[in-house]
């Protein structure tokens, strides 16, 4: 890889991310606006072990992946490539299938005896797909880093964060009138 597109993959890569950081930021405004002071405080409860099981489910599998697929790619093993991308798909799929379902089965007793406000249930059944769909995400990612190819990482961290903050927000405004246990 040459040091013009190393640079340009990391200034693809700052950019989607700086791009990214404000959306997370300025989203929250209008959320706030929708659900309130306490709505938030149910909705930044579930975040906590949305994140730990993310972490649980990737693990560093997508930086693995990407290192593994350019070291094939560098071998000219396009076959062994697309293996371990195959191989690695069906395992994070796994892994986040298996954690969805953990946070689903635990979401009752969470919100219950661990957050002692059993509101915080519809929050954490909320954010438990994502745990799903960024676990195969992440494997799109590493194999194409692999590649060193930044720019579907880069369009899906834009995507993956558009598409959160228009469901966040349609969701609550939808929702609001049911109670604020469901738009949180």
């Amino acid at each position: 890889m040459s040091s013009r597109s190393f640079f340009r993959g990391a200034l693809v890569l700052s950019l989607a991310g700086l791009f990214v950081k404000i959306i997370g930021a300025l989203y929250k405004i209008p959320l706030a606006r929708l659900i309130g002071k306490e709505g938030i405080g149910l909705y930044q409860m579930a975040y906590p072990v949305y994140g730990i099981l993310l972490t649980l489910s990737t693990a560093g599998i997508p930086v693995a992946i990407s290192i593994l697929v350019a070291e094939k790619q560098a071998q000219g093993d396009h076959y062994g490539s697309r293996r371990i991308f195959r191989l690695s798909f069906a395992m994070l799929c796994g892994f986040g299938l298996l954690f969805t379902l953990l946070m689903v089965l635990l979401s009752p007793w969470l919100s219950r005896y661990v957050f002692l406000d059993e509101r915080v249930y519809y929050a954490l059944l909320a954010v438990s797909p994502a745990i799903l769909l960024t676990s195969i995400s992440s494997c799109f990612r590493g194999y194409f880093q692999g590649h060193q190819t930044m720019t579907p990482t880069a369009l899906s961290q834009i995507i993956e964060q558009l598409v959160r903050v228009t469901t966040v927000l349609l969701l609550a405004y939808l929702l609001m009138p049911y109670g604020l246990a469901l738009a949180a």
